[in-house]
C-alpha cells in the first residue's frame, strides 16, 4: 500500500497549486475576519459616514457567528451532491457580494447583512476546503497541505491589516472585492476531487483528474491508485447509510468524537488567543490603535512561522506528536497567566505579557491551529463525509461563540485571571484526550484510516486489510475498464445482498 499515491515532483507541485487556489477562500476569510475585528475605528478614520455604536458593532460579530453556525450543513449537502469544487464555485460569489454592500453601505443595517454573508462563507469554507484538499492529496504530504492552508490564512490577516492602515473605507473595499473576485477564475483551472466523482460513477473524469493531480501521462501511472479509490468506494457501499446509523457503528462513531472534541479544542485556543491578547492590549502603554496593530501583525508572523514549521513536520514526525507538544505549550503558557495575574494583579509587566503570549501563539500555531482541520478531511467516514464535515464546522462556530460569551460572565463572577485558569485545565484534558483517543493518521491512505477506525483490534486489522487487498486485487483487471467496472464487480453493488460469513470463516479470520 506504500506505492499507492506515490507521483513525481510534477504531481507535487500540481497538488500544492490546487490547494493554493483552494486556501484561496481561507485567505478571503482571514480578510473578512479581521476586517470585522477593526470595522468601527475603519469607519472613524474615514469621516464616521456610517453611525456605529457600539450595540451594532457587537450585533455585527453576532451576526457574523451566526452565518457560520447556520451554512455548513446546507453546504455539506451541496458539496455532497454538486462536487466539492463546484459546491465552492456556486458559492464563490457570496464573499464578493459582501464586499459590495460594505462598499455602498450608508446605513449599519446593511454591513449587518454584509457581515451575515461573510459568516456564510466563512462556514462554507470550513466545510468544503477540507474535504477537498483531503480527496486530492497523497499520503505522504497530505498533512503539508493541510498545514499550508493557515499560512494562507494568516497573510491574508496580515494583509488586511497593512491595508487598513494605508487605504480608506471604499478603497479597502474595492481591494478586497477584487480579491474575492480572483477566486472565481483560478477555481475554474483545477479539476474535481476524483474520489467525488468515482462516488457518482464518472469513472473516465475521475481517471483524468487524478492523472493531473499525480503528474502522470498515461492510465497505467495512477492505475494502481485508481484501483484502490473504486475498491474503497464499493466497501464504502457496503456499509450502512442514513444519518441515524453514524453512532451505530464503532469507526464512525469514534471518528465523530475525535473531530467534535478537536473543534472544541480550536474553539478554545482562538478563545484564549483573544483573551490574551485583550489582557495584553489593556496593560500600561499599549492601549493606542496604532499599537494594536503592530502587535497583531507581530502575533499573525509568529503564526504564520509555526504554520510553516507544521508544514514542514507534520508528514514526518505525525499528527499527534504535535498535537501533544501544542497542548502542552499552550497550557503551560495559560497557567502561567493565571499565577502571574494572581501574584501581580493589574501591575503585571507589559514585557512579560508579552513574552507569555508569544509563547502561546508560538505552541499554538505548532499544532492546535493546523492539525485539527487536517483530521478532520481525513478520519470521516466517507458514507457521511459531507455531512460530518459541516457538523464539525457548526460545532466549531457554536463553541467558539460560547467560550467568547461566558468570557465576561466569568471575569464578573470569578474575576479575570480564573479564565485562563480554566482554559488550562481545558488544555490539560485535550492533551489527555489525544495521547489516548486519537488515532495517527500519518502517511496513510483514506481507506487504510477507515480500516483503523473500524477494526477492534490489530488482529482483526490485518485480517481486513488483507481481505481488502486481496479483493482489490482480483478486482483489478475490472477496475482498468473503468466504464465496465460496475458490470464486472456484481458481489460489490450496494443492492445486492451480501451472504453472512459462516462460523468457520469467522474462525479462520480470527
Amino acid at each position: 500500500m506504500e506505492r499507492v499515491g506515490r507521483c513525481g515532483l510534477k504531481g507535487v507541485v500540481r497538488q500544492f497549486i490546487a490547494s493554493t487556489v483552494t486556501t484561496w477562500a481561507y485567505l478571503i476569510v482571514g480578510i473578512n475576519y479581521r476586517w470585522l475585528g477593526f470595522s468601527p475605528y475603519i469607519i472613524y478614520l474615514s469621516g464616521g459616514h456610517i453611525n456605529l455604536t457600539p450595540s451594532d458593532y457587537i450585533m455585527m460579530h453576532s451576526i457574523y457567528s451566526l452565518g457560520s453556525i447556520v451554512a455548513p450543513i446546507p453546504s455539506g449537502i451541496l458539496v455532497d451532491y454538486m462536487g466539492r469544487k463546484t459546491g465552492l464555485l456556486l458559492t464563490a460569489a457570496v464573499p464578493l457580494t459582501s464586499w459590495i454592500l460594505i462598499y455602498f453601505a450608508n446605513h449599519s443595517a446593511v454591513l449587518h447583512v454584509a457581515e451575515l454573508l461573510a459568516g456564510f462563507w466563512d462556514g462554507i469554507v470550513r466545510t468544503a476546503v477540507p474535504l477537498y484538499i483531503g480527496e486530492i492529496a497523497e499520503p505522504r504530504i497530505r498533512g503539508a497541505l493541510f498545514a499550508f492552508v493557515y499560512v494562507l490564512a494568516a497573510n491574508g490577516e496580515i494583509m488586511q491589516l497593512i491595508i487598513v492602515a494605508s487605504m480608506s473605507y471604499w478603497n479597502q473595499a474595492m481591494m478586497f472585492g477584487i480579491i474575492s473576485f480572483i477566486f472565481i477564475p483560478i477555481l475554474l483551472m483545477i479539476p474535481e476531487s476524483p474520489y467525488w466523482l468515482v462516488q457518482v460513477g464518472i469513472f473516465e473524469k475521475a481517471i483524468k483528474s487524478l492523472l493531473w493531480f499525480r503528474g502522470g501521462s498515461k492510465t497505467s501511472d495512477v492505475s494502481e491508485e485508481f484501483e484502490s479509490i473504486v475498491a474503497a468506494h464499493y466497501w464504502r457501499q457496503r456499509r450502512p447509510k442514513g444519518l441515524k446509523t453514524l453512532w451505530k457503528s464503532r469507526g464512525n462513531r469514534k471518528a465523530l468524537i475525535i473531530v467534535t472534541v478537536l473543534a472544541v479544542c480550536k474553539s478554545t485556543e482562538e478563545t484564549s488567543w483573544i483573551n490574551l491578547l485583550s489582557r495584553f492590549e489593556s496593560s500600561p502603554d499599549n492601549n493606542t490603535a496604532r499599537s494594536s496593530f503592530y502587535h497583531i501583525i507581530g502575533f499573525t508572523s509568529i503564526v504564520t512561522l509555526g504554520s510553516i514549521c507544521v508544514t514542514i513536520f507534520v508528514d514526518c514526525f505525525g499528527r499527534v506528536p504535535l498535537l501533544i507538544v501544542s497542548c502542552c505549550g499552550c497550557f503551560l503558557s495559560t497557567f502561567a497567566s493565571f499565577v502571574y495575574g494572581c501574584v501581580q494583579g493589574s501591575t503585571a509587566a507589559p514585557w512579560l505579557l508579552y513574552l507569555l503570549l508569544a509563547f502561546f501563539v508560538f505552541f499554538n500555531s505548532l499544532g492546535l491551529v493546523q492539525i485539527p482541520l487536517i483530521i478532520q478531511g481525513e478520519v470521516y467516514p466517507p458514507n457521511y463525509k459531507a455531512d460530518a464535515s459541516g457538523w464539525a464546522a457548526m460545532v466549531l462556530s457554536i463553541t467558539g461563540l460560547i467560550t467568547k460569551s461566558s468570557y465576561e460572565y466569568v471575569a464578573m463572577r470569578l474575576g479575570t485571571d480564573f479564565n485562563f485558569l480554566m482554559y488550562a485545565v481545558m488544555f490539560l484534558v485535550i492533551l489527555a484526550f489525544v495521547w489516548l483517543y486519537v488515532i495517527e493518521t500519518k502517511r496513510k491512505t483514506l481507506h487504510q484510516i477507515q480500516l483503523e477506525l473500524h477494526a477492534r483490534s490489530s488482529l482483526h486489522l490485518i485480517s481486513f486489510s488483507k481481505r481488502s487487498l486481496s479483493g482489490r486485487r482480483a478486482t483489478g483487471a475490472a477496475n482498468r475498464n473503468p466504464q465496465s467496472t460496475r458490470d464486472r464487480l456484481p458481489d460489490s453493488t450496494p443492492n445486492e445482498p451480501q451472504q453472512p460469513e459462516s462460523n468457520e470463516t469467522r474462525k479462520n479470520d480470527s
